[in-house]
């Protein structure tokens, strides 16, 4: 909003109020006048009080006195267009992210003034349902179909998940970003660079037709368009490393600003990213953050948050009838002992520990002794335990159960292949990743896909050539029911 207000404020001498209510109707951008002056005072503007008191007789003395901009002047080096736009990029993700804190901690005085404490829990709307982990799984299954030659499967699936990623550009700028750069990290890391401009393409349409030009989101993703044509010849071993850059200046922004009022914010990251490479000073931070969760933020307020975010629809699968794995019981009380125990050792290693921090956070959904609000968003019953809750309830409360459960094993098989553990022991929870998704997210999901393919990886790796071979071809017809509704294009 700089050149916007420069103009408004120094040029045309508009009030400060005038500003304020010109900025949020037209670009619909939200600050206080507390931070608007904290901003002037950065960038050098002050008024000139002196003749301000001269001219306090005049009709204009309803203006406000004149104001001398006084730029902070810096040597900078003569840029590249490449790096012009790496410094694009990365000024948009530290503006767009270090805004969303700003104002979120200017919100909090209304806490103060009796806003309810669940209202503070949820400081931003959801209009829209996004499962961020199968659209990035279903982008990450587009770049392996490629690989594996597979092009037409691959085209259809990119379409459908075009459409899908379009509900991405409604989260705010910390979970965005960290979402999306997972997505394209991971395209550039297969070498896929023309899905990765196909992509930032189809983003950048979308998003000009829902923010103004010069929003930070429109700017991140042109210099990203910028940075692959301008190094055209080597972008794809340039891009990852400056994707990782942005995504850990993200990183480090949200994690020193730990509050307990974005716990859904938390919950709505990618926490099984493979960028999650995090120090030690912002694990101090975690930890400590974490360590107080259960006695600040009340489950209920998990649960509600997580009904938002994964609606009903969300666990009423085609296949819905089907029942929970059975040894599912059994899965549940190893899983959480097993996390506990493993998040009660002192991991040397921050990765691993901020995945088991994420686990703990996830996992307090599974507490079967709280209520479960209902489709209209009131508080109901324990859809578990309660006999007043029909099958229909209990079945969600369940399937959502199953998704966590499945997070939590894929979480353990991450850190048992990161160490060398036992493939015997990592098949055999894959198997039941698999079934936990099956029931929890439907026998067609790409993240189930995305399991099975992992699964017949590792069956490779072991000799078992029949039983990989059968897995193969279980995750080729899975992927063709997921496809039935994209049809394949004749050319």
């Amino acid at each position: 909003m700089y050149p916007h207000i420069r103009r408004l404020y120094v040029y045309e001498r508009r009030t400060l109020r005038y500003v304020i209510a010109h900025i949020r109707e037209k670009y619909n951008f939200q600050a206080t006048p507390q931070m608007y002056k904290k901003r002037f005072t950065k960038w050098g503007f002050y008024k000139n009080t002196r003749r301000a008191r001269v001219n306090s007789t005049s009709p204009r003395s309803t203006e406000p006195s004149d104001v001398i901009w006084q730029p902070q002047l810096t040597l900078m080096p003569t840029l590249n267009r490449t790096d012009m736009s790496i410094l694009i990029f990365l000024t948009n993700i530290r503006t767009w992210c270090s805004a969303f804190f700003e104002t979120a901690r200017e919100s909090h005085l209304d806490f103060l003034e009796g806003t309810s404490r669940l209202s503070l829990l949820l400081p931003y709307k959801q209009t829209v349902s996004y499962d961020q982990e199968q659209i990035s799984a279903s982008f990450r299954l587009v770049a392996d179909l490629l690989v594996r030659g597979q092009g037409h499967l691959a085209g259809r699936l990119a379409r459908k998940a075009f459409l899908q990623i379009e509900h991405m550009l409604q989260l705010e700028g910390p979970p965005f970003i960290w979402n999306l750069l997972e997505i394209l990290h991971n395209i550039m890391y297969l070498k896929q660079g023309r899905l990765f401009s196909m992509l930032i393409i189809h983003l950048m349409s979308l998003a000009q037709c829902h923010y103004p030009e010069n929003h930070s989101i429109v700017q991140l993703l042109q210099s990203l368009w910028h940075i692959s044509k301008s190094s055209e010849n080597d972008f794809i071993q340039l891009l990852p490393a400056i994707l990782e850059r942005g995504w850990l200046l993200n990183a480090d922004i949200l994690f020193s600003n730990f509050n307990e009022r974005f716990l859904l914010l938390y919950y709505r990251l990618m926490w099984n990213s493979g960028l999650l490479r995090l120090t030690e000073d912002k694990l101090r931070e975690a930890d400590t953050w974490f360590s107080l969760l259960s006695l600040r933020v009340p489950i209920e307020a998990i649960m509600e948050g997580t009904a938002r975010l994964h609606p009903a629809v969300d666990f009423a699968p085609a296949d819905a009838s089907n029942l929970p794995p059975a040894n599912y019981e059994d899965l549940k009380r190893k899983a959480i002992a097993d996390l506990h125990e493993r998040a009660e050792l002192e991991s040397p290693e921050p990765t691993t520990r901020f995945r088991l921090l994420s686990g703990l956070l996830k996992s307090r959904i599974l507490d079967e002794n709280v209520k479960f609000p209902d489709e209209g968003g009131k508080e109901g019953s324990n859809l578990i335990m309660d006999d007043n809750a029909t099958v229909e309830t209990r079945g969600r409360a369940t399937r959502l159960h199953a998704r966590i459960l499945a997070y939590i094993l894929d979480l353990f098989t991450y850190i048992d292949m990161e160490k060398g553990g036992s493939e015997n022991i990592i098949i055999e929870r894959l198997n039941n990743t698999i079934a936990l998704r099956d029931y929890g997210e439907g026998v067609t999901a790409p993240q189930v896909i995305v399991e099975i393919w992992r699964l017949r990886d590792m069956l490779l790796q072991k000799g078992k050539l029949l039983e990989a071979a059968e897995m193969g071809k279980t995750a080729q017809k899975r992927l063709e029911q997921y496809l039935e509704d994209m049809p394949c294009l004749h050319i």
